[in-house]
């Protein structure tokens, strides 16, 4: 080892140094990228920031970072007061050339101010949906999430009624993850369903997801609603964000990084005072609330939940609202909307449309005792005693219709029913007929 005149360490290489490939003169880093990494550098690099550390504990790679994420998020601040702050109403008018303000000093506001000036809640979806408000829809995929937010974008947009609760109409803009295909046929699907048109209205799809986490993606997203607004003269209502997962570049579990998602969120709703609507899955346990950091739930003003029985019953339950009381479980099922196109062998193209109907708990109301329904649930309650092993991990348990009959038979009951009955069972969400028939399933358990 040598010491050069300006103080640097360094090494002459071994030979065996040289043959490896390594020259005559580097420094001990040069030894580390090339045995300890395979000669990347990159890597090397965040080996020697994940060992050192600084006064408060945190690895060279964190303060780094940690830095990089400051940096960002102010140069986000400034590109978000560039657009105006709502707050002094400067640039707020649609069309209003806007200039640069000063960011808001911290100050009070005297207590008798406030109850002096008292507003009644303010509904975008009435009992529902609160106006300027941060809100949250989880639950598992598959069970409904998209169909509800789009169903409640399409009425707010089109002042349509949302299932008998009053909407406030206004501009509605959906930062879609998903591809425009699917959300072209939900959205058709729910024209059909509704008898409402939505040629003209205010509802805008993004041709793309944002990682509203990144503070000069958010700001994009800003600019680009804002110049949309102006030119159509309508402000937003609502903005949806679906999925958080496809629109969020940091680690859900990190309250650090669901902070500075929720800021831009805030930041885009205080933009126009507009109900900012994320979309979001629920953990592995489904009772303990939405996946990731319960910083999110926190920040929420409401929070619902959506959930899907085995009889493909939807139903929408608020597990939190801030600032009204919650409203009554409400449940739907979804119905299918033949499209008017086929698809490349001509046969017909179908999507899904929410309709509203009774609400339960638990299994659907059984049918009278001594009635063929009755009796054949029963049967099938005894036949789902011994399930077949091929069908665990499905929902309920399946049984061929002519096993059902020869029971029935044993039983004393008249099989010609049993059509009848199933038909019954079925409507009351008891069973699914599977395989043309051929097949019932049960679908709670005895």
């Amino acid at each position: 080892m040598t010491v050069t005149k300006d103080g640097t360490r360094w090494h002459t290489a071994h030979y065996s140094d040289r043959a490896a490939g390594l020259p005559e003169w580097g420094d001990a880093f040069d030894l580390l990228t090339h045995w300890e990494h395979d000669g990347d550098p990159g890597a090397a690099l965040r080996a020697v920031g994940a060992m050192m550390t600084t006064k408060d504990g945190r690895t060279l790679t964190e303060y780094n970072q940690d830095r990089y994420r400051d940096a960002r998020q102010a140069e986000a601040l400034d590109a978000f007061e560039d657009l105006g702050d709502p707050e002094t109403g400067e640039g707020d008018a649609i069309g209003e050339e806007r200039s640069k303000p000063t960011r808001r000093a911290f100050a009070f506001t005297p207590v008798g101010e406030l109850v002096a000036n008292l507003r009644p809640v303010l509904w975008l979806v009435r009992g529902y949906v609160e106006a300027d408000s941060l809100a949250l829809v989880y639950g598992e995929p598959g069970h409904g999430k998209s169909f509800l937010t789009i169903d409640l974008a399409a009425s707010i947009a089109s002042g349509t009624p949302w299932h008998g609760a009053e909407t406030k109409p206004g501009a509605v803009f959906y930062i879609a993850g998903e591809g425009h295909n699917g959300l072209a046929r939900r959205f058709k699907a729910w024209e059909t369903n509704r008898g409402a048109s939505l040629a003209g209205v205010p509802l805008y799809v993004s041709q793309r997801a944002a990682p509203l986490d990144d503070t000069a993606s958010a700001a994009e997203v800003l600019r680009t609603v804002d110049t949309l607004a102006a030119e159509t003269g309508q402000a937003p209502v609502l903005i949806v964000v679906d999925t958080l997962a496809r629109c969020f570049g940091g680690d859900e579990n990190s309250a650090t990084d669901i902070g500075a998602l929720v800021a831009n969120l805030d930041a885009l709703r205080h933009r126009w005072n507009a109900t900012v609507l994320v979309v979001h899955h629920s953990g592995k346990d489904t009772a303990r609330g939405a996946r990731g950091s319960t910083a999110l739930r926190g920040a929420v003003d409401a929070e619902y939940r959506v959930t899907k029985d085995p009889a493909g019953l939807v139903t929408l339950e608020a597990t939190k609202m801030k600032d009204a009381d919650a409203p009554e479980r409400c449940a739907f099922r979804l119905a299918p909307v033949e499209l008017p196109l086929v698809d490349d062998e001509g046969a017909p193209v179908w999507s899904c449309a929410l309709e509203p109907t009774e609400a339960r708990t638990g299994p659907p109301k059984r049918p009278r005792r001594g009635s063929h329904a009755g009796r054949v649930l029963e049967i099938l309650e005894g036949l789902a005693s011994f399930p077949d092993d091929s069908e665990a991990g499905e929902p309920g348990c399946r049984v061929t219709v002519e096993t059902l009959r020869g029971e029935l038979e044993r039983d004393g009951v008249d099989r010609r029913r049993v059509s009848e009955a199933l038909e019954r069972l079925a409507v009351l969400g008891w069973v699914l007929l599977e395989d043309n028939g051929d097949s019932v399933r049960l679908l709670f358990l005895p």
